[in-house]
């Protein structure tokens, strides 16, 4: 009888287990955050890891690539996370509209307790075929705004925004 349970237990668990798979963008700061590199230096001091060559950084739908990631965390575990790279690409799902968002600059630096991203240098995003080039643009995934600024430099900020469907 116990056997019979559990067959019928097992499907259940993994019908969850899929339904929450679908929803990991939602909740992208409750995934551990998984990193790979070909180096890494660690300070538990400071709380602060340093990874070198080749760096992949996933945590849910977020991933980032770059030639060097420091991460450092608070007292509650958050995570700031910095990447270096020509170029560090970014990827990750917005929480408003689940659509990808996709991003490349020289530097990357990623908030997780306020769910900001900052890409500088030669800074570009890509969401839903809109496009926006600066040296600067800073991406809120909570609220879905962007900024972008180009002031400090003589590149002007560019944006490309595609025709929506207007019967929505």
């Amino acid at each position: 009888m116990k056997l019979i349970r559990f067959f019928w237990i097992a499907p259940l668990l993994g019908f969850l287990t899929l339904a929450q798979a679908r929803n990991l963008n939602l909740a992208d700061g409750d995934q551990p955050i998984n990193i790979q590199a070909n180096a890494m230096t660690l300070d538990n001091t400071n709380r602060k890891s340093t990874f070198e060559g080749n760096v992949r950084m996933t945590q849910g739908s977020i991933k980032i690539t770059a030639s060097r990631i420091e991460l450092t965390q608070d007292t509650q575990a958050m995570a700031t996370i910095r990447a270096w790279g020509r170029p560090v690409t970014f990827q990750g799902r917005s929480a408003q509209t689940n659509k990808l968002v996709q991003g490349w600059s020289d530097q990357v630096e990623y908030k997780e307790t306020e769910g900001s991203i900052v890409l500088t240098g030669n800074a570009r995003l890509i969401s839903e075929g809109d496009e926006i080039r600066a040296q600067t643009i800073r991406y809120f995934r909570t609220t879905g705004q962007y900024k972008a600024d180009g002031a400090r430099t003589d590149i002007p900020v560019f944006v490309t925004i595609q025709p929506r469907n207007r019967d929505n």
